[in-house]
């Protein structure tokens, strides 16, 4: 945030500028004694501050694209090409081999 002063006819008026590239807040409350000691922790070992490493995972976090199993049926249909047929896309995928499930 940007504080200004304007002058008009003599009337100064104070006030407020938000300006995009500076930031913006986000307040966490709520959070635990444990998680804020594990996060400084981390803070510590990359020599950064704990806000600065807090910053950098959610920066992080941010620019992930969901995985293709996260947003159903969207990896599903993804799968099938334009104008094919649900039933006989599920047919050739059935009828094709697969690899043994490792549990």
């Amino acid at each position: 945030m940007i504080a200004c002063n304007h002058r008009v006819d003599r009337v100064v008026i104070a006030c407020n500028h938000h300006v995009v590239a500076q930031g913006t807040s986000l307040t966490v409350r709520n959070l635990s004694p444990a998680t804020k000691a594990r996060l400084a922790q981390r803070a510590r070992r990359k020599g950064r501050s704990l806000e600065a490493e807090v910053r950098a995972i959610l920066d992080q976090a941010a620019q992930e694209r969901p995985g293709a199993k996260d947003n159903f049926p969207d990896w599903f249909i993804a799968l099938i090409e334009p104008g094919e047929d649900v039933a006989d896309f599920l047919e050739q995928r059935r009828a094709a081999a697969h690899d043994p499930v490792k549990l």
